[in-house]
This record gives structure tokens, sequence and C-alpha cells, in this order.
């Protein structure tokens, strides 16, 4: 008896570790159920009659650890009775993440279900969208920036791995008539180990992003697509390039195959184009181009990708670059092309934008634009290319929003004392809204306004002519000259003696209002190198000095060092002086005119 049950325990130990190492060596593998499978009825996806689990409410894609191998039955099921609606048999190889994909409605399209596996570095496009007709009529044409020709997907298809390009956008079009039923934007996330999903109907198709981890996997909802619609655009040459010339091409095309024809030409530094209408909204490919020479130079040309909504008014602005032929320099700029959209009019209101459209004295650095009413002025700063699906927001600043007035904007750097940008009064009406852009780079190209109605930019109030100046045909005399940027006035005091040794003080404004006056009657009137001023004859000084009427002067700058004053006193021949300044500024350049130095 103990001999017979020796050999049962030794036969059962056997067999329960013969269980053991069949269970140590069993294979599993992960599948993620992406089931966009329209039925009337709750259904449910089963493998080896298991039932799956699918997407939560919150998008999260949770991980089904089966059993690998071979020829496994997948099935798509109805939970009211059992009745299989489809089925398919699928290889499942162990240790890899498996996208289980199921579409379908079976009607409109069969009902169909499939595996793939997804790599971390793949990007691939599943057709799930229920396009009625025959299979020739319900694919869809899948197309992206830099791809050769467009990919057919018919219903339930998967794409093959896709190139870095789809990143840039992506459009879908209908494969039988290329109709356009969608243009998803530039992706912002970062889409490398994502199975895009493009489902719907006919008039209204979506895009989800399907990601597969570790862990649970992730549905992003809705990816953002272009409104459709046709396209006005503006192009503006902001100018602040690699070479110094004064003209560039800027030309706009579509960046997909078979899209809008080219815009474009050549445009001095601060013109804006005419409108051009495109047909459809979409991703495009912008090119600018410096002319050098009456020519262009090889490898000068600078393209990158923008993206503009049907039915919207657009200013798309060239603006720094360095050529990418180059190495990096103090004007390379990771936005070399800014797309702004142009304000909309609003009948009770009058409104005018300031974008930022400039490059920054430093990357990132605020500039302030304030008005001449009183009001506050407001910061702006230069956009980031991470902030291009926000809209620039903190880019463009609401300067009037309400009342109609008259305004003489004015932008400086935060913190200076001198107007790097002026623009001329502008009068802004009920129902008007008016866009304007700071470009520039205050170097090669001097910082200007360039504004949709076409009002011109005025010359900045140069502070190098600030300080004292002395006449170098009179000795011991003198101009002390303080310019009021803020106000685009000249203000200053001239101590005069005669041969008979009388003194005489004068002073003078670019204001030329009536002695006494508390209203300026020339505001703006000091702007660039050239000014006129009334003088003014002091009586007696203290509180109790009288101003009298004494006549004309202009002063033309020829430098922050030199200048010459013609002088008209009533009652005395008129003269010009010539005037050396004894206090130059650190900025000033003796060589360079004020008309070129800002």
């Amino acid at each position: 008896m103990r001999t017979i049950l020796a050999i049962l325990r030794q036969r059962l130990g056997l067999c329960c570790l013969a269980l053991m190492s069949t269970s140590a060596f069993a294979q599993t593998t992960s599948v993620y159920l992406v089931d966009y499978a329209k039925t009337s009825r709750v259904h449910q996806v089963r493998l080896q009659g298991v039932t799956l689990l699918g997407p939560t409410a919150s998008g999260s894609l949770p991980r089904n650890t089966v059993s690998a191998g071979n020829a496994l039955r997948a099935e798509l099921v109805n939970s009211d009775d059992g009745s299989v609606l489809a089925s398919a048999v699928l290889d499942l190889a162990a240790n890899t993440r498996h996208a289980l994909l199921v579409s379908g409605d079976g009607n409109t399209q069969p009902f169909r279900l499939q595996a793939v596996t997804s790599a971390a570095a793949e990007v691939r496009v599943f057709n799930a969208a229920l396009l009625p007709g025959a299979a020739s009529e319900s694919a869809l044409s899948v197309d992206w920036p830099g791809a050769i020709e467009s990919l057919p997907l018919a219903h339930g298809a998967i794409s093959p791995i896709l190139d870095a390009g789809i990143y840039g956008g992506m459009r879908v079009r209908r494969n039988s008539n290329n109709q356009t039923l969608l243009q998803l934007a530039r992706f912002t996330p970062d889409l490398r180990g994502r199975i895009l999903v493009v489902h719907g109907q006919t008039d209204t198709l979506w895009v989800d992003a399907i990601t597969l981890s570790t862990g649970s996997g992730e549905v992003s909802v809705g990816l953002r697509q272009l409104v459709s619609g046709p396209v006005k655009v503006q192009l503006l040459n902001g100018g602040a390039y690699f070479f110094p010339e004064d003209a560039m091409s800027v030309r706009l095309s579509s960046a997909l195959p078979g899209g809008v024809e080219p815009v474009g030409s050549i445009y001095a530094y601060g013109e804006l184009s005419p409108a051009y209408m495109l047909a459809e909204s979409g991703i495009f490919r912008v090119c600018a181009q410096p002319r050098v020479d009456g020519g262009f130079l090889p490898d000068t040309q600078v393209c990158d990708n923008v993206e503009m909504d049907g039915g919207k008014r657009y200013v798309l602005v060239s603006k720094a670059f360095a050529p990418d032929s180059c190495c990096s320099t103090l004007f390379d700029d990771p936005l070399p092309f800014l797309v702004y959209e142009l304000t909309e009019a609003s009948s009770d209101r009058a409104r005018l934008t300031l974008s930022y459209a400039a490059v920054a004295p430093q990357l990132g650095e605020a500039m302030v634009v304030s008005r001449d009413d009183g009001s506050l002025p407001q910061q702006f700063r230069s956009p980031f290319a991470y902030e291009a699906e926000t809209g620039f927001r903190d880019s463009r600043v609401r300067v009037l929003d309400g009342a109609p007035g008259t305004l003489d904007l004015k932008v400086r750097s935060i913190g200076g004392n001198r107007n790097l940008a002026d623009l001329a009064p502008l009068s802004v009406g009920l129902g008007v809204a008016i866009d304007a852009f700071l470009i520039g780079d205050g170097k090669r190209f001097p910082y200007r306004i360039v504004t949709t109605s076409g009002t011109p930019a005025e010359r900045t109030v140069n502070m190098d002519v600030n300080g004292f100046w002395s006449i170098d045909e009179i000795p011991l005399e003198g101009f002390n000259l303080t310019p009021v940027p803020s106000q685009d006035r000249l203000l200053g005091t001239w101590f005069s003696h005669n041969s008979k040794g009388e003194t005489s003080w004068y002073t003078f404004d670019s204001c030329r209002s009536e002695p006494g006056a508390s209203v300026c009657a020339a505001p703006t009137a000091f702007a660039g190198d050239s000014v006129e001023l009334r003088v003014y004859r002091t009586q007696s000084a203290g509180s109790g000095r009288i101003l009298e009427d004494a006549g004309l002067m202009s002063i033309h700058f020829e430098s922050c060092t030199r200048a010459v004053a013609s002088i008209s006193l009533l009652g005395l021949p008129n003269k010009a002086l010539r005037l050396s300044n004894q206090t130059p500024s650190a900025d000033c350049l003796p060589e360079v005119t004020l008309g070129d130095q800002r």
C-alpha cells in the first residue's frame, strides 16, 4: 500500500511540475480595442470568447492582456442576443502592442475587424468613415505637406507607416472626385506612435488620435480642423532679412498636391500687397527671397508652411530670417513668417489692432504702444513658434475698441525714452476696423508701423538731438534742445547777446502756438531730421515773465553732431548758424545722418 501511495505522489508531483512549467512559458500580448463600429444596439468585441475592454468616457484606452498566437478568432457581437455581426481570424505576436480596429455600420459599409501592430515611432491613418457607395466611391484620399502623391484608403483600410511630413497637417479628400472633406491643422502634440482615425459621415468627418502605450492607451478626440471655404490674404514685406536689400520676393502656394494657384510678387520693405483670394483654406507654402543687385542669389530662399481658415482675412508677414544655406546669425528667427487674422468690423464700434511682426531687440522682449490721448500704455511682445495655435494673443493689442477717435500711435521698448516707430495721426470711425503691424529689426530696417488703411508712418523723434548745441559763429552761445518723443515735439532755449552787450532770452517750440496759448497749434511737428519752430522772447525772469512773439526758426540736423539753424527774428536780419552737439549720446554715430539712424 505504501508503495502504491508513493508512486501516486510521485506522478502527481510530476504532473503539477509540468503544469507549472507550461504556465511559466505561456506567452501573452497587448490588445487595445479601437472600436468605431456603429450598431443600432449595444455590441461587444470578443477575442477567443473573452470580451475586450474598449475606450472609457474619459478617453482612456484600456490594455487587454491576452494569449498570443495564430488563428485567433475575433467577433463583433450583439450584446442582446449574442448574434455575431462580423468576425475575423487574427495572428497576434507575443509581447507586442496591437490595435484591434473595428469599423462599419452593416448598412452604409460592412463591419470589419482587423489588427495592426503599433511601434513608438510610427504614424498610420485608419479609414473608419461611413461614406456611401461602392468601394471606388467611398474610398478616401489622404495627403500631407511633402507627400509625393495622395494615398488612397478604402473603408476599413489602415495606411502604411507615414513619413514625418504628416506632422505638418493632413488633407482628406474623396478619392473619386478629389472633393476636400476635411483639412487637419498642423499637429501641436507629437503624433509619433499614434493611429489617426478618420470617422464620421460625408457631411461631417473628424480625426481622432489613438495612442498605444505600455500602460493604458489614450483617445484624443477631434483634432483641430481648418474651417473650409475661400481665404483672403495680403502679403507684407517685413524686411529684416540677412541681405540688406529693400525688395523681396514673397510667394504663396499650396503645401499639398493639386492646391490653389500660386500668388505673390516682389515687394519693397513695408509694402502691403493687394488682397489675394484663395479658393480653398488649408496649409500653404510661403517662400521669401531677397533681391540682390536686381537678381536672386542661389541658396538665399527661405520657406515655411502656414495655415489659414476659410471665410477669414489674413495678413502674412515675411520677417527676419537667415537663408537656409547660411549659418545662424543675429537675424536668424524661429518664425520667419507670421500670419495674423484681420480684425472684424462692428457697426457700433471703432477698432484698431496693433500686431507685433517685428524682430525683437532680444527674442521675447516686450514693447509698449501708447496713444497721445492720455490713455495708459499697453504692452505686447514678440511671438514664439509654439504659440501659433493660440493666434499670438500676447502679440496683439486692441488699441481702440469703442468710440471713434483720432490716434497718434508710438511704439517704444519697455523702459526706453525713445520712440522706435511712429504712425501719423489716424482717424477711426464707427463700423471701421483697421489693423496695424510693427515691422523691422531696428538695424538694417528701421521699425515701422504699416496699416491696412494705408496711413503713412512718421519719422520718429530722435533723442540724439537732446543736449547743448554750441553756435560755431558765436562763442559762448548755444541752444539747449529737449525733444519730447511722446508729443513729437522739440523745445529749446537760447541765451543771446549783441555787440552792445545786451542780452536776450529766447525759447522756442515746435508747437508754434500763440504766446501763452495752452493748445499745441502744430502737434506732431518734430519727426526726423528737420523741424520748424516758433521763437518767443522772455521779457522778465521768474514767475512774472512774459512771452512775446519773436519770429521763426528752422533747424536741419545733418547728423547727431552737426546741424544748421535758419533764424528769422522780428526786426533783425535773417541769418544761418551752424551748430555742434557738445553732449552727444553714447549711441551717436557722427557719420550717419539722422534720417538713417533710428
